[in-house]
This record gives C-alpha cells, structure tokens and sequence, in this order.
C-alpha cells in the first residue's frame, strides 16, 4: 500500500484484487474522488484502463466514449461520442455508424446508456443488442466496463453472451457505502441483485477480449 499526501496528512492509496493480483485504485479529483471519501467506479475503470492501453498504439484504437480525455489528453487518437463536447472527440457519430475494421476498442460506462433516453439520445432499446453484437464481431480486442444495476436488461444481456464463452467477463461488487470492492465469480450472481446508487455504482461488469493485461 502506498501513501498520497493531501495537505500534511497521509492518505492511504487502496487497492482492489483482479484474481489474486492487487491493483491500486486511480484516484482523481475529477469523478473519481480521494479516500477515504467513497469513491466513484471509475477507480477501478481507469486503473484497468490504464494498463490495458500499454498494449497498444494510441493510433490504433478506438474509444467509445469520450472518457479518457479527461483525465489522459491525447492518450488515444480515435474517440467516437454523439454528443460529448470535448474538442478532442474525433467522431461525432453514433458508434453503430463507425467502421471499426478489427482494431481494438476501449469503452468506459457507455454501452449502458445505448439506446436510453441519456444525454438526449433516442430511446431504441433494440440498439443495446446491436451495439453488443457489432462489438463481438466487428472489434478487435477490446475492455468494456459497465456499471451493474444501471440498465438491467444489458446486464442480463451480458451475462447471457457471457456464458456462450464469447468474453472474459470479470465482476466487482461493494456493499452501499465505502470503497471495498470485491472481485467474484460472475456465474454465481443473480443480477436481479444488482443495485446503483445511491452514491454511483456498487457492481461492475468488466468485458474482455484478447490478451491478458494483468
């Protein structure tokens, strides 16, 4: 465990298990939060993300959603988001428009807002199927996170497509309050279960396809 320093006072740099290897958290002022305040799911998003995209040149992939420009400019050349503002998205497109030709992609808590009214989009419930079956048969490799409980018929979806053996599906989950997140067996949930809020997401869905990162 390390420590950060906020002021004079230590704070300690927590970390979660992937398996049995230990991981630190990302920590970020920006949606992310400090401990040993409750932290934002985008501590494990990001730190995952992170050494996921060591594998790779930041031409040749794909983001499906613009996150990583807020915490890492220029990281990754390619960003498809309808409707971010960032000035470093590079295609205003829905991403069932964009070609992506087998190059591999990275997706943070996007695929759940997919044909749901956020962000002012059309509601088209048929797209979340669609954009999961573009994505298995049109990427490369790829890591998608998504939070659990926030759209259930994804998550039921997902864990159908995952019992099929078509990804690696890893799984996280903490109780309503603290930063104690859990690595599980994902054939053991009941995602009825699943529960957002009322402080961000307490389960998360982690897709992965291709070589190991960890």
């Amino acid at each position: 465990m390390n420590e950060i320093y906020k002021g004079n006072s230590p704070i300690t740099w927590p970390c979660f298990m992937f398996g049995s290897t230990p991981i630190q958290h990302f920590v970020s002022s920006h949606n992310v939060n400090l401990p040993p305040f409750r932290m934002t799911e985008r501590s494990i998003e990001l730190a995952l993300a992170d050494l996921y995209l060591k594998r790779y040149e930041r031409e040749l992939m794909v983001e499906i959603g613009a996150t990583t420009p807020y915490y890492w400019p220029h990281r990754i050349s390619t960003i498809v988001d309808p409707t971010d503002v960032h000035p470093l998205v590079s295609n205003k497109e829905s991403f069932l428009d964009f070609n992506l030709s087998g190059r591999p992609v990275l997706s943070i808590s996007t695929f759940e807002h997919i044909g749901l009214p956020d962000y002012g989009l059309a509601v088209d419930e048929a797209m979340q199927h669609e954009s999961l079956s573009k994505l298995l048969v049109s990427a490369g490799d790829f890591l998608v996170t998504i939070p659990g409980g926030y759209n259930p018929k994804l998550d039921h979806l997902v864990l159908a497509l995952a019992s099929q053996k078509l990804f690696r599906l890893h799984l996280w989950h903490r109780k309503q309050f603290g930063n104690d997140w859990i690595y599980l067996d994902y054939t053991n949930i009941d995602v009825a279960k699943f529960e957002y809020g009322p402080f961000w997401a307490n389960t998360l869905l982690v897709l992965h396809r291709g070589e190991d990162f960890i």
